[in-house]
């Protein structure tokens, strides 16, 4: 009879419909999300609620990839229900991204673990791909990247810092469906440096590296750009047998384009030194630039933080400077460069890279101050005829740095070292691959300060602050003891 009193009560009533009401709830809950969650699949309706949006595509991503119309595939080596619960998720979501936004562009997931014939294509060729890979193909052509290259790590924090989605979609798809691949050559034999940084941009950039001993072989004719980088042993002149210094002039003649990188602990290399006099550049030795107020503050003195050039009505340098991130320009011990009227016919030389009013070099006991020139762009431009009573302006361009350690600051885009070197890559080759689209800050909040302003903000804290408040004190003091 109680049992019956119980379920016929107010109180039961109205705990059932709670009941009914939280199951229903939870269960529209459920089935919205999975409803949800389609869609976004098959749709993309998630919104990016980072501050810089760094896992969507930008317009410029949709302007370089907007006639892009052979099929690309991204390719994940794990199935997609381990990528959703693991820390690199958030790359398939770009990659989704753009198989959304471009109908050429595909995502697939393999289990190379059950099924290990879905890479002996690219095993077969020499690549060992494993499950932390992702593989951006068109048809022959393809680019292999880590996972975890995509978010790179703070050393100082070991905390993921930034993500590279787009910087790598983005330039990948423009290289693997380039009809033609642009090749950079490095010359050898003389004691030149490796830069891994820099080959690592020009392989981003899509490039073939090269290597080339110019005292027994020639300059490939598919070279877009000759890189020489800190030699140590002089080019051969004509009087040596092999002319290198010859087979230089004729590359650049042929309206190619060449990188020099050579500093103040290079050895005097006179027929190098020659050949770079004659198109109005001097680099000089023994000579380190430092600086008092405009170097990085957790560096010394001679870890420089340049100025652009004014570049006037000179587009080639402008395309240069004009477009690089605000961060810094570092050039880290390097020397004077004079600028003089080229040799060469239909040739001008300017001024890219200067150190700043604060710097200075010093010669015995004399101390000469600056700016100098840091690195310098020589151009030579001729007119051709395209065979239809046409003219056109070609152009071969020769950039030279004093410093062997620019590259250095290429890493990343915490510096515009690198930016600088994506533009000087497009402007040589004149190619809209180069995308310049860098790595994305979780949070950029880091301050980019010289160390004179490190002197005057320590000035500010140690000394006018506290003088203030004991001034303050001092009267506060004086009134109360006047009272």
């Amino acid at each position: 009879m109680a049992k019956n009193k119980f379920f016929s009560s107010k109180r039961f009533k109205y705990g059932s419909v709670a009941v009914a009401f939280t199951v229903l709830f939870v269960a529209a809950v459920i089935l919205l999300n999975v409803v949800l969650s389609s869609l976004d699949a098959k749709y993309g309706f998630g919104v990016d609620l980072t501050d810089q949006q760094v896992y969507g595509i930008s317009d410029l991503s949709r302007q370089l990839l907007a006639d892009q119309t052979k099929p690309v595939s991204i390719k994940f080596m794990v199935p997609l229900d381990q990528l959703e619960s693991g820390s690199y998720y958030p790359v398939v979501v770009c990659a989704e991204n753009y198989a959304r936004e471009f109908e050429n562009v595909t995502v697939e997931y393999y289990d190379i673990i059950t099924n290990p014939q879905n890479v002996n294509y690219f095993v077969e060729r020499g690549y060992a791909v494993n499950q932390s890979d992702v593989i951006i193909q068109c048809g022959d052509e393809f680019k292999i990247y880590s996972l975890s290259s995509f978010m790179p790590v703070a050393q100082s924090t070991g905390k993921v810092f930034a993500f590279r989605g787009e910087m790598y979609f983005t330039s990948a798809i423009l290289t693997v469906t380039k009809d033609e691949k642009s090749e950079v050559t490095f010359t050898t034999n003389h004691s030149e440096s490796l830069s891994p940084y820099l080959e690592e941009i020009f392989e981003f950039c899509g490039y073939k590296i090269n290597r080339v001993d110019l005292t027994t072989e020639s300059i490939s004719p598919n070279t877009g750009i000759l890189v020489i980088y800190d030699p140590k042993n002089d080019f051969q002149s004509s009087a040596d047998g092999v002319s290198e210094i010859e087979k230089l002039s004729d590359y650049l003649m042929s309206n190619r384009s060449a990188m020099v990188f050579i500093g103040p602990f290079s050895p005097a290399l006179p027929h190098l030194d020659e050949f770079l006099d004659e198109w109005g550049i001097s680099v000089a030795r023994d000579l380190v630039i430092q600086d008092s107020e405009k170097y990085l503050p957790q560096y010394n003195e001679q870890n420089l933080i340049c100025d652009y050039s004014p570049y006037g009505d000179n587009k080639d340098v402008e395309a240069l400077t004009s477009s690089v991130s605000s961060s810094q320009t570092i050039c880290r011990s390097a020397s004077p460069i004079t600028l003089s009227a080229p040799k060469k016919t239909s040739t001008n030389v300017f001024s890219v890279l200067k150190s700043s009013d604060f710097s200075y070099t010093t010669e015995g006991e004399e101390r000469v101050r600056g700016p100098f020139d840091v690195m310098a762009l020589a151009t030579r431009t001729v007119m051709e005829n395209d065979g239809n009573s046409g003219n056109f302006e070609r152009k071969a361009h020769l950039l030279v740095t004093s410093t062997t350690e620019f590259a250095t600051f290429c890493s990343d885009n915490s510096y515009a070292n690198r930016s600088l070197m994506f533009n000087a890559i497009k402007l040589m080759n004149e190619d809209q691959s180069i995308t310049g689209i860098t790595m994305k800050r979780f949070d950029d909040t880091s301050l980019n300060i010289e160390a004179g302003q490190v002197r005057q903000i320590t000035a500010v804290l140690v000394c006018v602050i506290p003088g203030i408040i004991i001034l303050a004190g001092v009267v506060v003091w004086i009134k109360r003891k006047n009272l």
